[in-house]
C-alpha cells in the first residue's frame, strides 16, 4: 500500500508539474517570438524615420546613384536590406538585389498600404532572396503627398535563430526547476507517507484487537497533530471495545441465567440467539440459523409471532409445547427488523388454575343439591309465629342467594374450562330482548323506571347459542336495574359496517374510573354493600364477558359516576354470517 500511494502521489505531482511546465514554456515560446518580432519591427521603423529625409533629398535632386550608394553601405553596417521604390511600384534602388531585374512591388500589401500614406508592415516569403522576410515600408512625403516608398526589411532566418538560442536556455532553466522539484516532491512524499503507513499498520492491528501500537512523529512534522488525534481515538476506541466487550459478557450471563426462554428471530425468521433454557424446553441444542417454523411445530406459536411482526407491538399468549403450558411475549424490534420471544412456563398456574376451577365446580356440584333441599323445605314450613316466619324468610333469602352464586359458579367453571360445548344457530337479537323484557317486567315497574329500546334498521341476525346470548342480555339487564334507582334503560341493536351493536345504556350510579380495568373480574363488585343487599353475585359480568369471546365479540364500558354507564357488545358479522 505504502509503494502504491507513494507513486500515486509522485506520478500526480509529476503530471501536474509537467503539465504546468510545458504550459509556461509554450508560453514563453509563443511570448519571445512575438517580442522579438515586435521588437526589430520597431527597429526598422525608427532607422527608416531616421533615413527617410537623407533619402527625400537625394530623390529630389534625382540622385538615384547616390542614394544607392548610401544604401549598400548603411545596408552592410546594420544588417538590414533597404529598398526605395516610386509610386508607380518601380524598384528604384535594392540594397541586395539589382532593381533591373526586380518585379514591379506596387502590389507589395506593405508597399500599397504605404503609398496611402501609413506605415505597415508584413512577413513573407521572398521570391528575390529566397528567403522568409520581415518588411516595414515608410511612405517619403513631400508635404501631404507620397512620392516615394522607404522598405526596410530583415531576414526572418536570424531574428529565428536569435529566438531558438533564447528559448534553449528558456528550455534548460525549466527542465532544471523541473527536476528539483520531482527530486523535492519525492523526498516530500516519502516524508509524508511514513507516517501514514505507520498509522495503516497501526489501525490494521487495532482491527484485530490490539489497539497498543500508537503513532508517534516530531512535533513540527506536517502530520503530528493528526498522529495525536488518532493516538486519542485509539484510547477511545481500546475504552469502548472494553466496556462493550463487559457489557456483552454481563448481558450473556443473564440470558443464560434467566428461566425463561429466550428466542430472538431475525427478518427471515432464522433463529439468531437462544438461551439454555429454551433449549431445555426444546430438548434441542443446534438450532442456531434454523427457520423456528422447523424447530415449533404450535400453530398457536406462529400466529403470535405474525401478529407480533405484523403489528409491530408486543403479543402475549399461552401455547402448549410437550405438554407443557407457556406464556409467550413476542415483541417486534424496528430498529433491528428482529423478533423477540420470552417463554415463560406456566404449567404450575394452569393446573392450579385447572384444580380450583374443578374444586368450584365440584364443590358446586355438592352445594346445589342440599341447598336445593333447604329451599324446598323451608318453603313447606307453615307457622304462624310471626317471629319465626321472619327467621324462615330469612333462610329462604339466603338460600337462594347461595344457588344463584352456585349456578354461576358451574357456568362460569364450564366457559373458563376451555371446551366450549355451543350450539349455533341463527339467533334474532330483537326477539331475544323482547323474552328478557318480559321476564323482568313486574322488577322494572316495581323501580319506577322505563325502558327504550332502539334498534337500527336491517339488523342482521347472528350466528350463536340463543341461551347463552340471551343469559348476555340478562345479566346486562339486571346489572342496570339493579344500580339504577331512577331515568331509564336503553337498549340498542345497530350495524356498524362489518359489527353488530349491542349496547345497555342506564341512568344510574355509574362506575368510578378505577374501577373500569377490574369490573369483568370474579366477585369484583365496586360496592359490596350494595351487591350484599342486592342479592349480587359477583359473577355476572364475569359470565358475560366469556361468553361474548366464545362468540368472537368484544365488550367495552363507558362508565360516569352520578351519569350512568354503557356497555357496548361488538359481534363481528361476517364470522357470525358464515356460521364460524
Amino acid at each position: 500500500m505504502k509503494r502504491s500511494l507513494l507513486v500515486k502521489l509522485f506520478l500526480g505531482f509529476l503530471a501536474s508539474t509537467g503539465i504546468l511546465s510545458l504550459s509556461i514554456l509554450l508560453f514563453s515560446f509563443r511570448a519571445t517570438q512575438k517580442l522579438y518580432t515586435d521588437s526589430v519591427r520597431a527597429e526598422l521603423e525608427n532607422a527608416g524615420s531616421a533615413f527617410i529625409p537623407f533619402a527625400r533629398t537625394l530623390l529630389d535632386a534625382q540622385k538615384t546613384d547616390e542614394l544607392g550608394r548610401h544604401v549598400h553601405e548603411i545596408s552592410a553596417l546594420n544588417g538590414i536590406r533597404i529598398t526605395v521604390i516610386d509610386t508607380e511600384g518601380v524598384v528604384l534602388v535594392d540594397s541586395d538585389v539589382d532593381p533591373a531585374v526586380m518585379d514591379n512591388h506596387r502590389e507589395r500589401p506593405e508597399i500599397a498600404a504605404a503609398l496611402t500614406g501609413i506605415t505597415s508592415s508584413s512577413k513573407r516569403y521572398s521570391i528575390s532572396t529566397k528567403q522568409n522576410m520581415l518588411y516595414v515600408a515608410l511612405p517619403i512625403k513631400n508635404g501631404a503627398e507620397t512620392t516615394a516608398v522607404l522598405r526596410l526589411s530583415r531576414y526572418l532566418e536570424s531574428l529565428k535563430n536569435l529566438v531558438h538560442n533564447f528559448n534553449l536556455k528558456l528550455f534548460i532553466f525549466t527542465s532544471s526547476v523541473f527536476a528539483v522539484s520531482l527530486i523535492f516532491s519525492l523526498l516530500f512524499a516519502r516524508r509524508l507517507m511514513q507516517p501514514i503507513q505507520e498509522i495503516a499498520e497501526s489501525a490494521q492491528k487495532a482491527s484485530g484487537g490490539d489497539f497498543t501500537q500508537k503513532v508517534f512523529l516530531p512535533r513540527n512534522h506536517t502530520l503530528q497533530r493528526l498522529a495525536d488525534n488518532y493516538n486519542r481515538m485509539l484510547e477511545e476506541i481500546k475504552r469502548y471495545v472494553g466496556e462493550l466487550s463487559q457489557q456483552k459478557e454481563e448481558l450473556h450471563a443473564i440470558i443464560s441465567a434467566m428461566q425463561p426462554g429466550l428466542l430472538v428471530l431475525n427478518e427471515h425468521d432464522t433463529i439468531v440467539l437462544t438461551n439454555d433454557s429454551l433449549k431445555r424446553i426444546i430438548h434441542t441444542f443446534n438450532i442456531k440459523g434454523e427457520k423456528y417454523w422447523k424447530i415449533f411445530k404450535e400453530p398457536a406459536l406462529f400466529d403470535i409471532v405474525r401478529q407480533a411482526q405484523t403489528e409491530k407491538v408486543t403479543i402475549v399468549g399461552d401455547v402448549r409445547i410437550d405438554g407443557r403450558y407457556y406464556q409467550i411475549s413476542a415483541a417486534f424490534l424496528q430498529s433491528t427488523n428482529e423478533t423477540v420471544l420470552v417463554f415463560h412456563d406456566i404449567t404450575e398456574i394452569k393446573n392450579l388454575e385447572n384444580m380450583k376451577r374443578d374444586l368450584v365446580q365440584n364443590v358446586s356440584h355438592e352445594l346445589r343439591t342440599p341447598l336445593t333441599a333447604i329451599k324446598g323445605y323451608a318453603e313447606t314450613i307453615e307457622v304462624e309465629d310471626t317471629e319465626t316466619r321472619q327467621y324462615l324468610d330469612i333462610i329462604k333469602r339466603h338460600t337462594d342467594r347461595l344457588i344463584n352464586i352456585v349456578e354461576d359458579l358451574l357456568i362460569l367453571s364450564e366457559l373458563e374450562g376451555g371446551v366450549h360445548i355451543i350450539e349455533r344457530e341463527k339467533v334474532n337479537l330483537k326477539v331475544l330482548i323482547a323474552h328478557v323484557l318480559k321476564m323482568f317486567s313486574t322488577k322494572i315497574d316495581s323501580k319506577r323506571i322505563s325502558i327504550v329500546t332502539e334498534f337500527g334498521k336491517r339488523v342482521p341476525s347472528i350466528y350463536g347459542d340463543p341461551l347463552r346470548l340471551e343469559q348476555v342480555i340478562i345479566n346486562l339487564l339486571d346489572n342496570s336495574i339493579k344500580h339504577t334507582d331512577k331515568g331509564e334503560i336503553t337498549i340498542g341493536l345497530t350495524r356498524q359496517e362489518n359489527d353488530l351493536l349491542l349496547t345497555v345504556s342506564d341512568t344510574g350510579i355509574g362506575i368510578p374510573k378505577e374501577h373500569h380495568e377490574r369490573i369483568f373480574e370474579r366477585f369484583y363488585t365496586v360496592d359490596r354493600s350494595r351487591s350484599r343487599r342486592l342479592g349480587g353475585t359477583g359473577l355476572g359480568l364475569s359470565i358475560v364477558k366469556h361468553i361474548v369471546q366464545i362468540h368472537d365479540g368484544t365488550i367495552t364500558l363507558d362508565s360516569t359516576p352520578g351519569k350512568g354507564t354503557i356497555f357496548t357488545i361488538r359481534f363481528p358479522i361476517a364470522q357470525q354470517e358464515s356460521g364460524l
